[in-house]
Formats: structure tokens, C-alpha cells, sequence
């Protein structure tokens, strides 16, 4: 089979601080452009530009630079299958099959090193990958353990590629050049890493004063990467090294390029790797490759990547670290032979292994996706059902679109025997100008009672399950065709929750809204939907129409009843997690904890039950409001954080 057309979103990568994972993706940028160039259509931000130069084939790929991740579903037509390496800002669309790729998920573990706004970015966005794809790639046998464990997706849709280091550090020919900035050191170990805590710089640093003090070895060490001053998780490493008064042999020379990493690992005497926390660990791979001897964590992912080429400690005691140190500076025998067993197993990490098993991975979905498809339309086409499985509630507002009665009308030639469609609408002027297309009974009422108006509707529906859908821009065929198979129909939850659409007012692109998920954390909420679908057995809808009191105007209104009413239910898809309306304020309320420290008057404040009420009351107030002033809202609260951000402290 020839190779799918891919999409290659590259929108939220910016420079490089985001650690491995952006050189995981240029790298397979790198391999998908030298392969399958013209099957490539790659999309970015205004940054793309700057790092992507010099990379063989990409003069034959498409290039697409957007202004939202949103925008990609405007060049939908020009790729089969969309690939994010990485698990925020995807776009996921039912009718197209979607990878996303976590390398880890630390924040279940060790929430202590996020931010409070981090940690529910990455509380909403995690499981929405995991959930959202139709093959999810995680880079070790570690993290998939973990993604099994905590998101409970099912096995058989994750799959492991491991990551590789850059050729530059298996060539044999390359030398690389000395760091301009460091140190005359003959002898010295090696650490490169972001200055995040769970780097456990502090474990290195306080391993090293153990092996001054006890043992009297000076050992110089190079650090390099990323200072992250004045970020959540940032450990101050000049800071502390001077705390530690190892200033004369410990030298932070930061970022450096592929050609003075290649220099530092082959004249190391060790990689000294202490994280806590590691969803794989490309510089092991390098250190590998490089010939350069390895002291590692026995901690996650760790002993899976490095087998028996490594030298092991407890990242969490000092004294351990410091004795393996000193053992390897003490044998250099053993540790020459840990180095020629590390150079033979850093051959099976390649990018051009990871690249082959991705494009596989890629044309499996593909075909998921396809086949499933085309097995659901003619099921539904043929099935000889006494009466229809779905009565599908549409709407009414703009429903008579010429696009939406395109699909409307497809729909009815697909799946006649399946559906019954019905429009709602709650005042002559929403009437469509074509109801003998759209609906098969429409039902209003003057004054825009939508009570009266769904228990006409009701009167008429004959399926099984209830399918309530509103907005104009949702895909109801891909909704549809997931619906389609009996074990997700015939399933015992009374509520299935899918995905939320929205065009924007002025572009018309379709943006999409989180969908409720109690399942994944507090920071998703029904709340953020503005379109919706959902599907509600016919029996639990008229009981609760008969035992409710009413008082709603919209599907969504009467959804974030029906969600508590039912006592089972079932998030089946989720599509482009983007965090909007109150996800907006739900952020900025993360971000006004951070800037306001619990000493602070407001966080004294904010920390009293009273605080927590008043909050608690404003957070309520603008969930009811229209999206148009809840968005001003938004707004007006970014912009003053950001003014109170700039004033000095």
C-alpha cells in the first residue's frame, strides 16, 4: 500500500527548551522528508522558518504556516492522516485518523514539579491525547505502562518507538569541536539536562561535595543546557553550585550545538545521569553512541534504555551516587567495558528504525480508520431494523445551510434504515427553507418554549437511542459512523458524551470545545462546550423529560442537566482539545495562584472560605454568560494579568 498523505503538525514547537522532544520531531521531519517527501504536507507557525533550513527533501514537501492549530482543518483535504508529535495543541477529526505522541506522563507521579496552571494543562491534555487518537505512540515500554495504568486506554492502541540520538554521535570520522567557554579540564564528567528540578541537578551537586569531603576527590563536571530562571520548576544551578562553594570545578556553560556535545561526551570521563524522572532519555543514547561511559539513575525508563551498559545508583541518595562515581573513577577496566557494550546496543536506536515504524504505525490507522468506516456505512445501509436505531435532534439555527444540507442529505441515502432525523426549532424565524430535506418532522412552538417543542419531537422519534446535536459545523456522519457498531450502541451507559464543534464568527474556521470528561480532572467541564453532540437512551430522556421541570433553551442547557441525571455514562470521542470559554478563566484563575502567593493579601484571601466562596460565585456567574461576554471577560482578566505581570515586584 502506498504510503497515506500525511499532516505533519509542527504549530506549538518553538525553539528547542521543550528538551527531547523537539529533536524527536525534527528528527523524524528530517527522516519523513528524505522517505516520503512528496506524501508530506507540514504545518507551522511563524517559526517554522528558523529551524527547519537545511533539512535534505524539504524543498519537495508542502509547507503550510498557520496562525492556530485550528487552521489545519482548513487544508483537511490535503493529507489522510494527521501526525502531532506531541501531545498538546493536536487536532483530531473523526473523520480522519489521528497520532498523537506522549513521551511521558510525570505529572501523575510527581506533581510537585508543575505549576499549578501547568499541571492542569497537562491534566486536560494528556488523557485527551490518549483518548482522542486512533494510535497513540509513546517512546518507551515504561511510559506505555504508565499511559495503560493511569488513562486506562486499551493496549493494543499504544504503540512504542524508541527514540534515537543524531548520526553525528555514532560517526567515528567526527570529533566535534571544544565548547569555546569551558573550562582546561583533562579529566571530567559530563551532565547535560534543562535546569528543571526533576533533572536532579541537586542530587549530582551534593554527590559531588560527598566525594570532596569523605573521599577527597575534586572532580570537575561540565553542565550544559537550558537556565529556565523564573520558571516553575527551575532549580538555580550557578546559585547553588556557588552554595556549595564547588565554583573552582563544577562550570554551567549552557546550550551547546550537536558538534560540542559530540566533543563532550567522547573526552567524559562519565555521563552522569541522576533524574527522577525520564519518559526515555536521549542523552544516554548519545552517550552511547559516543563511546562514553554511563552513570545512571535506576529509575523509569532508565534501565530499559541502557540495559547493562550502565552503572546504576539511587538518583534519591547522594552518598550512592557519589560512590558509583568514585567506582568508576577507580576501575576504569569495568567501565571501558560497560562503554563497548553501551556502543553495540545504541545500534538498535535509529531514526531511520523510529521513522519506518512510525510511516507503519501511520498506514495502520489509516486503514483502521477507512475500514471501519466503510463496514459501519454498509451495515447501516442494510440492515433491516423494524424501526431506526438513532432519532437524530438537530438544532435549528443555520441547519439549512447548503453544506449541512449536503450532509443532511447523504446521511438519508447512507443510512435510511438507521436514523430518523428531526428538527427542532423553537420560533417561525428559525425555520429551515427546505424542511422537506432537512427533517422528517419539524416541531416549534411560538415564544421559543423548547420544552413544548422537544415533547412534540419526542412524540414522533422512534429510535432506540436519542442523538441531540447542535450547531451547524458538527461532522454528523463521523459521529454517526462511531456509533454505528453495535457494542458502542447497545452499550449499558444511559449518556455518551462525543465531540463539540464550533465555526468561528468571522473566518468560519471550526474550532472545537472540551467536551465533559469527569474521568480526566475538575479542569473539564461541560461548561466549555458551545456545539455539542451526545446520545441519550430513549427511555432515561423521557423520564427525565417527564421529571424535570424544564426551563432550558438550548441542547446544551438541558446537557449539563441530563450529565448529573444519568447515572451511567461514557466520553466516547474527544476531538481538538483547545481550553476556551471557561477553560480560558479557569487558566487565568491557575495564573492568578501562582502570581499571588499564599502570604500575599489575595491569597490570604483566595485561602479563606469566604475567598473560596466569592470565587466559587464569579466562576458560576460567567459560565451562564453569553460566549461573547464571557470571551470579553477573558480577555479584560489576560490583559490585566499581563499588565500586573510587568510591574516591577
Amino acid at each position: 500500500m502506498q504510503v497515506p498523505r500525511i499532516g505533519f503538525n509542527m504549530f506549538f514547537y518553538r525553539d528547542t527548551r521543550v528538551g527531547g522532544m523537539f529533536y524527536y520531531a525534527m528528527n523524524m521531519l528530517r527522516e519523513l522528508a528524505r522517505k516520503v517527501p512528496e506524501r508530506l504536507v507540514l504545518f507551522g507557525g511563524r517559526h517554522l522558518r528558523n529551524f527547519v533550513q537545511g533539512i535534505d527533501g524539504l524543498e519537495k514537501v508542502s509547507t503550510r504556516q498557520i496562525a492556530d492549530a485550528s487552521d489545519i482543518f482548513d487544508y483537511r483535504h490535503e493529507f489522510d492522516v494527521l501526525f502531532t508529535p506531541a501531545f498538546w495543541g493536536g487536532v483530531s477529526m473523526l473523520d480522519y485518523p489521528t497520532i498523537h505522541v506522549i513521551p511521558d506522563i510525570q505529572e501523575q507521579y510527581h506533581p510537585e514539579f508543575f505549576s499549578s496552571s501547568e499541571l492542569s494543562r497537562r491534566r486536560v491534555f494528556q488523557p485527551w491525547a490518549a483518548i482522542s487518537s486512533t494510535l497513540l505512540i509513546t517512546i518507551s515500554n515504561f511510559s506505555k505502562s504508565t499511559i495503560l495504568e493511569k488513562f486506562g486506554v486499551a493496549a493494543e492502541k499504544v504503540r512504542v518507538t524508541h527514540l534515537a540520538a543524531h548520526p553525528i554521535f555514532s560517526d567515528e570520522r567526527e570529533q566535534g569541536i571544544r565548547p569555546t567557554n569551558m573550562p582546561d579540564a583533562r579529566e571530567f564528567l559530563f551532565y547535560p539536562a534543562n535546569s528543571w528540578n526533576h533533572k536532579n541537578h541537586r542530587g549530582l551537586l551534593d554527590a559531588l561535595v560527598e566525594l570532596r569531603e569523605r573521599y577527597g576527590w575534586q572532580v570537575p563536571a561540565i553542565l550544559s543546557g537550558h537556565l529556565l530562571s523564573g520558571e516553575f520548576n527551575h532549580f538555580d544551578i550557578p546559585t547553588e553550585i556557588r552554595a556549595r562553594n564547588l565554583q573552582d570545578h563544577v562550570f554551567h556553560i549552557g546550550r551547546t550545538d550537536l558538534r560540542a556535545l559530540k566533543y563532550l561526551y567522547s573526552n567524559a570521563v562519565a555521563l552522569v545521569h541522576p533524574s527522577l524522572f525520564e519518559g526515555f532519555g536521549i542523552p544516554l543514547v548519545e552517550a552511547m553512541s559516543s563511546g562514553c561511559s554511563i552513570i545512571a539513575a535506576r529509575a523509569t525508563s532508565i534501565p530499559e534504555v541502557c540495559g547493562d551498559s550502565a552503572l546504576y545508583f539511587d538518583p534519591h541518595d547522594h552518598v550512592d551516587i557519589a560512590e558509583k562515581i568514585k567506582h568508576v573513577l577507580e576501575n576504569p577496566a569495568q567501565a571501558d567495558a560497560r562503554r563497548r557494550l553501551g556502543q553495540e546496543r545504541a545500534r538498535r536506536y535509529s531514526d531511520e528504525k523510529t521513522a519506518d515504524q512510525t510511516l507503519e504505525i501511520i498506514r495502520e490507522a489509516y486503514e483502521l480508520v477507512a475500514e471501519k468506516a466503510a463496514e459501519k456505512r454498509i451495515w447501516a445501509s442494510s440492515a433491516n431494523l423494524p424501526t431506526p436505531v438513532l432519532s437524530v435532534f438537530i438544532s435549528a439555527g443555520e441547519m439549512d445551510s447548503p453544506e449541512t444540507c449536503a450532509e443532511l442529505a447523504r446521511l438519508r441515502s447512507e443510512m435510511p434504515n438507521f436514523i430518523q432525523l428531526i428538527q427542532v426549532y423553537t420560533n417561525a424565524s428559525e425555520s429551515p427553507s427546505d424542511a422537506g430535506l432537512l427533517t422528517e418532522s419539524g416541531c416549534f412552538e411560538d415564544g421559543g418554549d423548547m420544552r413544548a417543542a422537544l415533547d412534540k419531537a419526542v412524540e414522533t422519534a422512534k429510535g432506540r437511542y436519542f442523538f441531540f446535536v447542535e450547531g451547524p459545523s458538527i461532522p454528523l456522519r463521523s459521529f454517526i459512523y462511531y456509533l454505528v457498531e453495535k457494542e458502542a450502541i447497545e452499550a449499558p451507559e444511559e449518556l455518551l458524551y462525543g465531540d463539540s464543534y464550533t465555526k468561528h464568527p468571522k473566518s468560519g474556521r471550526i474550532r472545537d470545545r472540551i467536551p465533559i470528561a469527569e474521568e480526566h480532572g475538575d479542569a473539564v467541564n461541560m461548561a466549555y462546550c458551545s456545539s455539542l453532540a451526545f446520545v441519550v437512551r430513549s427511555d432515561v430522556f423521557r423520564r427525565f423529560l417527564k421529571e424535570s421541570g424544564g426551563g432550558w433553551s438550548s441542547f446544551q442547557q438541558m446537557a449539563l442537566l441530563l450529565w448529573p441525571y444519568c447515572k451511567r455514562k461514557r466520553v466516547y470521542r474527544i476531538v481538538n482539545c483547545v481550553i476556551t470559554s471557561s477553560g480560558d478563566l479557569d487558566w487565568l484563575w491557575a495564573k492568578v495562584k501562582d502570581r499571588f502567593p499564599s502570604d500575599s493579601s489575595l491569597g490570604r484571601f483566595l485561602g479563606t472560605p469566604f475567598g473560596r466562596c466569592v470565587a466559587t460565585q464569579m466562576f458560576r456567574i460567567y459560565r451562564v454568560m453569553p460566549e461573547t461576554v464571557q470571551q470579553v471577560v477573558s480577555d479584560g482578566l489576560r490583559a490585566a494579568l499581563h499588565l500586573y505581570s510587568s510591574f516591577p515586584k
